[in-house]
């Protein structure tokens, strides 16, 4: 299998797509300041 990278999946509700710099703050309060939520990754 060849590796082709982040592609774009995108239907008429929603848009997938590979994360910018600028989500960041988003993910942040979204995902990483959750404790349920950051317990489970290894950074």
């Amino acid at each position: 299998m060849k590796d082709l990278g982040t592609k774009n999946l995108e239907t008429k509700r929603l848009l997938l797509r590979k994360f910018k710099i600028e989500d960041a703050p988003l993910v942040y309060e979204n995902w990483c300041n959750d404790p349920d939520v950051a317990k489970y990754v290894t950074w």
